[in-house]
């Protein structure tokens, strides 16, 4: 009965931290997908400025 009871123990507990492990790696995964995306955003923002300020240096030129 008691080795019943410790197999279970032990077998949830290693249950436990496969799940957490897995939520970990999932935390994980999801944080590097949101800091791609926001350095996509950054990325796009600075080329829509340079472009911007590339525009206006021709147009300031060109007068």
């Amino acid at each position: 009965m008691a080795v019943g009871k410790l197999m279970y123990c032990m077998a949830s507990l290693s249950l436990g931290l496969k799940m957490k492990n897995k939520k970990t790696r999932e935390w994980k995964r999801n944080m590097e997908r949101k800091w791609r995306d926001k350095e996509m955003e950054w990325m796009k923002e600075l080329v829509i400025e340079s472009e911007r300020r590339r525009c206006l240096n021709r147009e300031e030129k060109e007068e």
